[in-house]
């Protein structure tokens, strides 16, 4: 739910928690009055290029990267839900105490390899999806 900024009441506005600092000093036009941990977590996912910051069940704060596993979406068999993995800040995920990898993306290339696309590149994804194309060779099966 939003509201036309102006008019006779002011109320003080707050940007969207995540987005640049400079967006502080522009004059809105509309206030968000409902929604806004959805917006905020929508534009963290798709649009910001650094590390979402949220909680987890347990009321910890943690900071995720988040990927669309692509075989798994595109498998009619797979929940889609199942197909959204959320990694750790180091992009690392481990098991056993972090002894053991189960999942590392700190470069494109891994992301290439195990066909799994960030979330945050939603909005901008023409130039992922180009160097994606030319590491696989163009192949017709990974596009």
């Amino acid at each position: 739910m939003t509201l036309q900024a102006g008019g006779e009441v002011k109320f003080k506005p707050r940007p969207i928690e995540g987005a640049s600092p400079g967006s502080a000093s522009v004059a809105p036009e509309s206030l968000l009055l409902d929604g806004q941990q959805r917006l905020t977590s929508l534009y963290q996912t798709t649009m910001r290029q650094d590390v979402v910051e949220t909680i987890n069940t347990k009321k910890q704060k943690i900071k995720r990267f988040y990927y669309i596993d692509m075989a798994r979406a595109l498998d009619e068999g797979v929940d889609r839900i199942d197909a959204f993995v959320g990694l750790p800040e180091s992009k690392i995920e481990t098991r056993n105490f972090g002894k053991e990898v189960v999942r590392d993306l700190t470069t494109e290339e891994a992301e290439f390899e195990q066909c799994m696309f960030p979330t945050n590149r939603s909005l901008d994804w023409n130039d992922w999806l180009t160097k994606f194309a030319a590491y696989w060779k163009y192949a017709p099966d990974k596009m």
